[in-house]
């Protein structure tokens, strides 16, 4: 009686020290200010103490409710759920000290690859002692973080390839050690509430997201981060040398984004880094460049990959000095030189991937190392490492009868170790010579310097880097003909620009052009695009005002690259593609001005796909409700549909829209949503004139299709929809007046319908 200050005696009863089952106080006991009420919610809770009342359903309930939302009776396997079994021998579920006849206690639920459809419910955060949730796998299943806050043990989650629409609320989960968001398409820039998890966080996996903008120098602060996968976004950034402040990260993979810069010396010192991923394949765009640190003081470091970039110079001589135990390096294709340092040979089960550089020495004693190159070196020798000067393989070395080191014709060729081909290093000069010659030079408008012994990097409307040929810029130049394919046998040819000349153009042989970005062929006599597919590194292609006929070449869509493209003013025809879904990363599609039918496709996968102009085409149909569904809602949109044949309402589900600029006159547009005029950022006009400055209602007209600061919408009794520009027959004064009376009456009608279907949806 003399416990909890005398308050049992005072009582009564045990709810002096805990709460009753299915009560609450503030304090989770009773005391004279603050007694233990009741509580519906917690009926069925079988704890003591509580100090909320709040929806929480006991540990059994939770699962029924989480089967239930996600179509559990369709699982790929439910073993268990909703039966009489203890719920800690269903599927999946696995309770503390791993007892499957306990009824309460779950600490792990994994329903990867289940089949699972819906919406994740809130209610699963409510589970006590939650520690791991994996739900991988499961498309169907939409994923909110809202309520995460009360996932108070939560340490790993497990949301890879779900519907995760963002990161908000992940800050929540405030004991969250390790998170998988891989394969989520996940966008915008890299997300800040994560550095609110710098005391717990130790595994990040971001991997095949379409995370942009630049890796944040904060990233320094997640000193406790042992892993980061963040593979094939499009993160636009250098290294951060505050990358060096974590000194407990094991794992460091950046590759497929576009880095560029130089490798900073910080990530010399890393004691615990093991893998070290910043290599380019297939992504377009700047790389790293400078030279190689010597990376000296990584004693645990195993892999490398720094392939595909711009780095320059030599291998220094301590490079990789203190790793104990490397096992593979990949520094292929990149512009490094000159002898290739003996320190290596301390290592001694090396895959060394060296080749596409121009080495022109390379160890003896390297070529006595059995176990190296995965045995190859037993049986090649020194061809398992490199091909030695004078022959070439498509890999640059030998590793098995189908990919082996062959003497070249002319060994004068190839003068490196790990050549890819006879061929040799292109003739720069002689490439531009038969260009000039190709397209009648002699009667360019600017030919300074061409064809002379003037160092070609000076000639007109050439740019080079390091004395390697990047830029072509000859637009507008009265070039005529048709040039070589060896055009594009230039390594490092980036832009190529031959706009407003009277030239044909074939696409033969692009695929050599292995770092082209940018080609703009508008205004030439470029009649077909046959070909260009194989041009994968393209990030920008301007064929507008060409010759270009029929149906859209379905080829471009190969360009995975691609962020700009531009066909206007051709003869296009026929249905656009219902999906633009490969071109991942476009930003921007003009095809206005073809004769385009069909539907307008709602480019609902695209992610950044900001900037259309499909105007002066047929397409027909309604503007999708989806359209553009998966876009920002923050970003700045310009969308051109005008001068179609487009039907219906638009859709109010744009509204969401903070900026966008939208045309649409002369369609047969019935009704502008009420929530679309009121938005002040999408026209300047709108908060002076609404609906008028987004298209003029029917009845009246202007040479816009909407009220400007420059001119109002008139009154034009043929104007059947909204938005029209043309006013052939103005009535008289009494005739007008009736008429705009009539049609101000038929706008007020359909402005109600659109209203009230709105509430409905």
């Amino acid at each position: 009686e003399g416990w909890m200050n005398g308050m049992v005696k005072t009582v009564g009863n045990c709810s002096a020290i805990l709460c009753p089952q299915g009560t609450f106080s503030q304090h989770g006991y009773h005391t004279p200010d603050d007694p233990c009420l009741p509580c519906t919610h917690l009926e069925l809770v079988p704890y003591l103490g509580q100090n909320h009342c709040e929806n929480f359903s006991s540990e059994g309930v939770t699962l029924d409710i989480l089967y239930d939302a996600l179509g559990g009776e369709f699982w790929d396997d439910n073993e268990g759920w909703k039966t009489n079994a203890p719920i800690c021998s269903w599927k999946g579920v696995l309770c503390q000290d791993g007892d499957r006849q306990d009824t309460s206690g779950i600490t792990a639920i994994n329903l990867s690859e289940n089949g699972l459809e819906g919406t994740l419910p809130s209610e699963v955060w409510t589970l006590p002692t939650l520690r791991r949730l994996n739900v991988k796998g499961n498309p169907e299943l939409l994923v909110r973080l809202d309520g995460l806050q009360k996932a108070k043990a939560l340490e790993v989650m497990n949301l890879s390839e779900v519907r995760l629409p963002s990161m908000n609320g992940i800050s929540q989960a405030s004991n969250l050690k390790i998170l998988h968001a891989t394969g989520n398409q996940l966008n915008g820039e890299f997300p800040e509430e994560l550095f609110q998890l710098s005391d717990t966080l130790e595994s990040l996996f971001l991997a095949y997201n379409l995370f942009n903008g630049p890796i944040p120098t904060r990233i320094g602060e997640l000193t406790k981060l042992e892993a980061f996968y963040a593979f094939k976004n499009d993160f636009i950034s250098t290294i951060p040398t505050e990358v060096g402040l974590m000194t407990n990260l094991k794992v460091l993979v950046l590759a497929e984004n576009i880095i560029y810069g130089t490798v900073p010396t910080e990530l010399s010192s890393m004691p615990n880094l093991e893998v070290l991923s910043v290599f380019r394949e297939s992504k377009s765009g700047p790389r790293l460049t400078g030279t190689l640190p010597p990376l000296d003081r990584l004693p645990q470091l195993n892999f490398l990959f720094l392939h595909g970039n711009e780095i320059r110079g030599e291998i220094p001589d301590n490079f990789l000095g203190g790793s104990l135990d490397i096992q593979e390096i990949h520094l292929e294709s990149n512009y490094l030189t000159g002898a290739i340092p003996a320190s290596f040979d301390d290592f001694q089960q090396l895959f060394m991937n060296l080749a596409d550089n121009q080495f022109t020495d390379m160890p003896n004693e390297y070529c006595d190392n059995e176990d190296w190159m995965d045995g190859a070196v037993e049986t090649y020798g020194c061809n398992a490492i490199l091909c030695t000067p004078g022959s070439a393989s498509v890999i640059g070395r030998s590793a098995n009868a189908s990919f082996a080191c062959s003497d070249c014709p002319n060994p004068a060729l190839v003068p490196y170790h790990g050549s890819l081909s006879c061929d040799g290093l292109p003739d720069d000069r002689a490439i531009l010579a038969e260009f000039y010659d190709d397209l009648n030079g002699d009667g360019w408008y600017r030919s300074d310097y061409w064809n002379t012994d003037v160092d070609i990097c000076d000639w007109y409307g050439i740019a080079c880097i390091g004395g390697d040929i990047v830029e072509i810029n000859l637009g507008s130049n009265n070039l005529k003909g048709l040039p070589s394919p060896t055009i594009f046998d230039l390594p490092r040819l980036r832009i190529l620009w031959l706009y407003s000349n009277p030239i044909t153009f074939s696409f033969e042989n692009i695929a050599s052009a292995k770092k082209l970005e940018d080609l703009r062929l508008d205004n030439t006599q470029v009649h077909s695009v046959h070909g260009i597919g194989a041009g994968t590194s393209l990030v920008n292609v301007d064929v507008s005002f060409t010759s270009i006929r029929g149906t859209f070449p379905e080829e471009l869509l190969k360009l995975e690259n691609l962020r700009t493209l531009s066909m206007s003013g051709n003869g296009i025809t026929k249905v656009l593609p219902r999906s633009f879904e490969s071109l991942r990363y476009l930003i921007s599609l003009s095809l206005d001005s073809n004769q385009l039918t069909g539907e307008l496709p709602d480019f609902s996968n695209m992610h950044f796909l900001s900037n259309i102009a499909l105007q002066n085409n047929l397409l027909s149909g309604a503007i999708p409700k989806r359209f553009l569904d998966k876009l920002n809602s923050d970003y700045t949109v310009r969308v051109n549909l005008a001068s179609n044949q487009l039907t219906g309402v638009i859709p109010e589900e744009i509204s969401r829209f903070d900026d966008m600029k939208l045309f649409v006159r002369d369609n047969k547009i019935l009704g502008v949503p009420l929530s679309i005029c009121e938005k002040k950022e999408w026209f300047e006009e709108v908060e002076k004139y609404g609906c008028d400055a987004v298209l003029c209602k029917p009845g009246t007209a202007n040479r816009y299709g909407r009220r400007t600061k420059y001119a109002s919408c008139q009154d034009c009794p043929e104007a059947r929809y909204y938005g029209s520009t043309l006013c052939k027959s103005p009535l008289s004064s009494s005739a007008t007046a009736a008429w705009t009376r009539m049609a101000s009456m038929r706008w007020m009608i359909i402005s109600a319908l659109v209203s009230s279907a709105a509430c409905l949806m």
